[in-house]
């Protein structure tokens, strides 16, 4: 039975797609904390291909009000991570920016009494590497014959806890942060465009500079149009 203080900490799940071991680890955070969300991003061409650098499918930017104490990230613990996942990973800790990396929890769900050594050493460097984490920072629980043990899902709010009480002097993933992170993709994107745009004559280029400087000017300042996610303006 949850407790009246764990019921005030603010879950965010992440997942790469949905299964029943994720369904039944929803329903236990369910019960346990407040689970403001899901998010879920199947695949590199989701990743790749969604709207602006919202990278999920499902982006609620009532996560923000206020923003979550966890951010719990899913290893399954039959799939060693692959270089898809890396990526994924990677444009995960994008889309929050660096301020979030304290937030994150990954949690390894499985379906046998113990985990596989081999795809625990995976997931083990994959957590260290492309989370930048350290490799004793995660949970593990076990779902066999479809139930969790009582004590496994103790060990995760121990595990839960332990992040909320490292990050106390700055509590919760804020709005502030998040628009930072933007901010950082929006200005490597012009970087980008600019680099990719330095074709052409000198006026077209000293034209395109100028524009771009323009750009950057407007963005840092706060002028910038705020075209990731609904929630800029909530």
């Amino acid at each position: 039975m949850a407790n009246c203080e764990q019921k005030k900490l603010r879950i965010v799940l992440i997942e790469k797609t949905e299964t029943d071991l994720s369904k039944k680890i929803k329903g236990i955070l369910e019960e346990s904390f407040n689970l403001v969300t899901t998010l879920t991003g199947d695949n590199e061409s989701v990743i790749d291909e969604g709207e602006e650098h919202n990278i999920f499918k499902d982006f609620d930017p009532s996560i923000f009000s206020p923003g979550p104490h966890v951010f719990l990230l899913i290893y399954m613990g039959d799939l060693s991570p692959s270089s898809g996942d890396a990526k994924r990973i990677q444009r995960i800790k994008e889309f929050f920016g660096e301020a979030s990396k304290p937030y994150f929890l990954p949690l390894i769900i499985h379906k046998n009494t113990t985990l596989d050594t081999g795809k625990k050493k995976d997931i083990l460097y994959s957590i260290e590497k492309d989370l930048e984490l350290s490799r004793k920072t995660y949970c593990a629980l076990c779902c066999e014959g479809g139930k969790v043990n009582e004590n496994e899902i103790k060990n995760l709010v121990v595990k839960i806890n332990e992040v909320v009480n490292k990050n106390k002097n700055k509590e919760t993933y804020t709005k502030e942060m998040f628009d930072e992170a933007q901010k950082v993709i929006r200005l490597k994107n012009v970087q980008e465009s600019n680099s990719k745009g330095k074709t052409g004559d000198g006026n077209q280029g000293h034209n395109k500079n100028a524009t771009d400087k323009d750009a950057i000017r407007a963005m840092l300042s706060g002028g910038f149009a705020k075209r990731t996610v609904k929630a800029q303006n909530s």
